[in-house]
């Protein structure tokens, strides 16, 4: 059942022994219901799995451990049990190859190509999605983390597993993108600063070599000027 006592389908449905192969069913997607046949006796350790979900109660059933106790002139055995939402966490440091930090960068969480959550580090490349957060913390299963910063190769880590209650560490050492660092500036206005410089290069190149063209003019008129007063005071 979920939290509100209605029936939960798809929950994988797990008994191990002590020795021996887990035994494993799926609940009912209408109603809920899973049965496992059992052909030994003895202590299982039950588990129950589905995204986002954790188990809440078994009605005393079940110990601390998840584990019960079957012997052969029990029989069949219900086991009713209610899960909720359970959630988790993801934190840790984004650095570069020589151990610094680096602020700013961006951090995805991802599950199936969709951004679940996401965060920015802060000036020791610190990031958190903490399990206590109500906005940041995670519901459980497994995830991929991406960082991205401009002037740094773009990262992902995945299958993150969250656990319910936990703070899962996930560290990054990000390589520079030097060709996309350029005056102390991204990709983007690093071009725009260059495009800018040899536009302006052109357009002092361009009037130069007007004003040497003009020169060169100038000095024609007045070689010829010269020669006309030459020759008409030879006349």
């Amino acid at each position: 059942m979920d939290g509100d006592g209605g029936p939960l389908g798809g929950v994988e449905v797990s008994a191990e022994p002590v020795t021996g192969a887990a035994v494993t069913t799926v609940s009912n997607a209408t109603t809920g219901k899973f049965t496992l046949t059992l052909t030994t006796t003895g202590t299982f350790t039950f588990s129950f799995t589905k995204a986002g979900f954790g188990l809440k109660s078994s009605f005393g059933v079940l110990n601390d451990d998840r584990e019960l106790t079957i012997a052969g002139t029990e029989g069949s055995i219900t086991l009713n049990i209610i899960m909720g939402a359970a959630y988790g966490g993801i934190t840790g440091f984004v650095k570069n190859t020589n151990g610094d930090g680096l602020g700013d960068a961006t951090v995805q969480v991802m599950n199936g190509g969709k951004v679940v959550n996401h965060t920015t580090t802060d000036g020791s490349g610190f990031y958190s999605f903490d399990k206590d957060d109500v906005s940041d913390r995670i519901l459980i299963g497994t995830y991929s983390v991406r960082v991205m910063r401009s002037d740094h190769e773009e990262q992902t880590i995945k299958d993150v597993e969250v656990t319910e209650g936990v703070n899962t560490s996930v560290d990054f050492v990000l390589e520079s993108r030097e060709d996309a660092y350029l005056f102390g500036l991204d990709l983007p206005h690093s071009l725009m600063i260059g495009g800018f410089v040899i536009g302006l290069i052109l357009l002092i190149g361009a009037s130069v070599h007007r004003r040497r063209l003009g020169e060169k003019l100038l000095g024609q008129d007045e070689e010829g000027s010269e020669q006309d007063e030459e020759d008409s005071q030879d006349e």
